[in-house]
């Protein structure tokens, strides 16, 4: 994985929300990562209790985002943005170095898929939803190609954040790695 140029990624919860800084309450996010600092995403979200979608372009300082009401570009400090913590990269990096229990789900069969369940401390996933409640151990199963070994998806299950229930799941698939993937400034500066 620490070889991969850029991937894509979707972010989804089939249980549960992640509070962003700045009061944004994300459903499901997606977007593209090129390595090692450039991030797009998309993002479903509610906002003082206002469905909206919200863009983002952080390209290393330079942070680009949509009004959630106007769907305006704007470029923001990266401190006002809500996604200025989300470092996908750091995240994988996490995912895979700090995992602990690890074990198959099942004995892994000639060209299906592997898939490892796992513990991982809360710590570990700040790079994925920002604050996370320091100390608690996460349910976590990691889905990896047979072929490539490259993540294919993550599966976390439990409080991560203050206002999560332990029944809280959060989801995130990789795809597209290494694919020609150009992330650009949305305006000029």
């Amino acid at each position: 994985m620490g070889r991969v140029s850029s991937f894509r990624f979707k972010f989804t919860h089939p249980s549960g929300t992640t509070t962003l800084q700045n009061g944004l309450t994300v459903e499901s996010a997606e977007g593209a990562v090129v390595a090692p600092d450039q991030l797009s995403v998309q993002a479903d979200a509610e906002l003082a209790s206002i469905y909206v979608g919200v863009e983002a372009v952080l390209i290393r300082d330079d942070h680009f985002m949509t009004n959630p009401l106007t769907g305006e570009w704007t470029q923001v400090a990266p401190e006002n943005s809500p996604f200025a913590f989300l470092d996908v990269n750091a995240l994988i990096a996490n995912i895979l170095g700090l995992v602990r229990e690890s074990k198959y789900e099942s004995p892994p069969s000639e060209g299906e898929d592997i898939v490892i369940e796992a513990v991982i401390r809360s710590y570990a996933l700040a790079p994925l939803v920002g604050e996370v409640v320091d100390g608690l151990d996460l349910d976590l199963v990691l889905t990896f190609d047979p072929d490539s070994f490259v993540l294919k998806s993550a599966r976390i299950g439990g409080q991560l954040q203050e206002a999560d229930e332990d029944s809280a799941v959060r989801l995130v698939e990789l795809t597209d790695f290494d694919s020609d993937i150009e992330i650009a400034p949305p305006i000029q500066q």
